[in-house]
């Protein structure tokens, strides 16, 4: 934990706007990253804005407990539950933000109904599970649909968020397609970088 505790002062000082922290239980995704003890851990840390990304089955039966780990926002995976509204009702109801993510071999047209209830939609622009991938620039299709939507229906009030791959060379592109959100990770740990600086390029500061 006291190493999580020194990236996340990192990522604090670094004029970031939220911390996106991905779960992965090795059944949804091969990886394995932790659970709701260690975000409850970095919650009593810090005050940034946590937003939780569940890429794992059963996301019903976690939903409390990432509520009181102090997750800010779920967003889960549209593939990881048949439940899909069920599922965001259960995150409303326990007062949290909700957001719905999407994979890059799954049609977008299983995000439709569910546009008007979310807080947020993830793009994914890698397949989920490992980070370092190679950015995959046909997902902005999805980013721009998503961008008309919105246009053309102003009751939508959803964020568009990309992530996977995105850094310093594509941040522009993502903005441009109609990304709110840029979640980056290996573009931000860079050894001999400061992340302040890479944050402010993200932002085109």
């Amino acid at each position: 934990m006291c190493c999580l505790a020194d990236e996340l002062k990192k990522v604090e000082e670094s004029g970031a706007d939220m911390l996106h922290l991905d779960v992965m239980d090795g059944n949804f995704v091969d990886n394995i990253t932790f659970g709701p003890d260690t975000v409850l851990g970095l919650r009593s840390r810090s005050k940034m804005f946590f937003d939780v990304h569940l890429m794992i089955y059963r996301v019903y039966d976690y939903v409390e407990r990432f509520k009181k780990a102090g997750a800010d926002r779920l967003t889960f995976q549209v593939e990881a539950t048949e439940y899909i509204d069920d599922t965001i009702k259960f995150i409303k109801t326990c007062n949290m933000q909700v957001g719905l993510a999407i994979s890059p071999e799954t049609n977008p047209e299983l995000l439709l109904p569910h546009l008007a209830k979310v807080d947020q939609v993830i793009v994914m622009t890698v397949h989920p599970g490992f980070a370092g991938q190679k950015f995959m620039e046909e997902m902005l299709d999805r980013v721009e649909f998503l961008k008309t939507m919105k246009k053309n229906h102003p009751e939508l009030k959803f964020e568009i968020s990309i992530d996977g791959g995105v850094g310093i060379n594509n941040a522009k592109k993502c903005i441009g397609a109609g990304a709110d959100i840029l979640v980056s990770a290996s573009a931000l740990f860079q050894k001999g970088q400061s992340m302040r600086h890479i944050v402010n390029q993200l932002q085109g500061v």
